[in-house]
């Protein structure tokens, strides 16, 4: 509250002796005082100051409450302030006139000092809690209006009591076209049923907060925006239940949602589809991220059993003298990294559940964050044992070959070698030496 020597008390009567005296009875009180003979006068210090209290007689203010209320009206800078009105009797019939003309209170001239200075400062005392009350509303009524979100206020058969401005720019309606609506009739038909649900049955629990609930809502262009909506019933002192309900469009991230996993299906379809093993392993938890079918076709173990197993069932089915290559190979991962090898490859030797020892060969690639730490690696696995089996008779092959002299019928061998059908052979001879200059 404003200290005493900050309130102006307007006095305003026709009697100048009177006036004196009530002006003398404030100022002993430190209040500050203004005095006019009419309100003609008054008007013009209310025009310029904020005026605290009207001191004045009922004769007066009829007179000149129209002038007056009209100057308080244009004046938005001040509040209106209180009126009380010194009168004769304290009669039923002055006290229903002074309220009809628009005072606050009736006292008797007659009245003592304190009567007078304890009515004018009960009267302060309400102006300046109504006066915070309007700026308390003012301000959070601010930054409601300027919240991306749209905040409304719901009556509980569903009409719109307020709507923030952020309406507009979120749905296209102006708050002045949908206040006074029923916020049902936005709702899409096909949500309209659960929505009403969800709404009755919050507003049973008085005071709790609701869970999150989407629906579709219709815009000022009739197209539908999901909206997600959160709400909690309050009892307002007048006006009974209400529902307040905090409302954000959601439709973009839900398209984004939708065309995500439309994607991750497609991705999902091709690597489920491949023979090789693809899989993922999150470098924090140290665990599988993902692992596709075909590790059931490599090892003859579901994907579940590597994701739930993790690590160590993994290194179970490793062949023990290749265990070190493959714990030594996530070190190496990290290596590679700082020195900006982002791929390499292992080779090793598996258990497998049906087919036994088997060779697989993995290439491996690794994810990093935006500060270049590595955070993923995705592999891709096969079995090779075929081809490892095939490579090393082919070098047996080889050697034997380059152990003998070569004789026309060798030489017949090499030229067929050299057609396309048996180019393979040829490829992967080479791998396992050079040939003789000669050939």
């Amino acid at each position: 509250m404003h200290p005493r020597k900050e309130l102006l008390v307007l006095v305003v009567l026709n009697d100048s002796v009177q006036s004196e005296k009530i002006r003398a009875l404030f100022e002993r009180k430190e209040y500050r005082t203004a005095v006019a003979p009419d309100f003609s006068e008054a008007i013009k210090i209310i025009q310029t100051q904020a005026v605290d209290l009207i001191l004045t007689g009922l004769p007066l203010l009829l007179s000149g409450k129209e002038s007056l209320f009209r100057a308080l009206r244009e004046n938005k800078n001040f509040t209106k302030p209180p009126i009380l009105i010194l009168g004769g009797a304290d009669k039923s019939d002055n006290i229903i006139e002074t309220l009809e003309a628009g005072g606050d209170d009736y006292i008797e001239t007659a009245a003592d000092d304190l009567q007078i200075l304890a009515r004018s400062a009960k009267l302060i005392e309400r102006k300046q809690a109504s006066d915070l009350l309007n700026e308390s509303e003012d301000y959070f009524r601010s930054l409601i209006d300027n919240i991306s979100d749209v905040i409304s206020i719901l009556s509980f058969d569903g009409t719109i009591l307020y709507e923030s401005a952020s309406i507009e720019q979120v749905l296209g309606h102006r708050q002045t076209d949908i206040i006074g609506k029923n916020a049902f009739d936005f709702v899409h038909p096909d949500d309209r049923a659960r929505t009403v649900k969800y709404f009755y049955e919050n507003t049973l629990k008085h005071g709790e907060a609701s869970a999150p609930f989407e629906y579709r809502f219709r815009d000022s262009d009739d197209n539908w925006r999901i909206l997600e909506s959160i709400g909690k019933v309050i009892n307002h002192p007048t006006k009974g239940f209400m529902a307040v309900i905090n409302s954000r469009d959601v439709t973009e991230r839900r398209k984004s949602e939708n065309a995500l996993r439309d994607s991750e299906e497609k991705f999902r379809v091709v690597l489920d589809n491949s023979l090789d093993i693809i899989y993922q392993i999150n470098l924090k938890t140290k665990s599988f991220d993902y692992v596709s079918s075909a590790a059931k076709g490599v090892t003859g173990y579901e994907p579940e059993n590597f994701i739930k197993g993790g690590f160590d069932f993994t290194h179970s089915l490793v062949y023990p003298d290749d265990l070190s290559i493959v714990k030594d190979s996530l070190n190496q991962a990290f290596n590679d990294i700082a020195e900006g090898i982002r791929e390499h490859s292992i080779e090793y030797r598996l258990n497998t559940n049906h087919k036994g020892l088997r060779w697989i060969r993995e290439n491996r690639a690794i994810l990093t964050d935006s500060a270049n730490q590595p955070i993923a690696i995705i592999s891709t696995a096969r079995d090779v044992t075929d081809q490892k089996k095939f490579e090393g008779l082919c070098c047996i092959y080889r050697k034997h070959c380059l152990n003998r002299r070569p004789k026309p019928r060798w030489m017949a061998f090499w030229r067929s070698a050299m057609t396309a059908r048996s180019f393979r052979i040829i490829s992967v001879l080479s791998k396992c030496g050079e040939f003789p200059k000669r050939y």
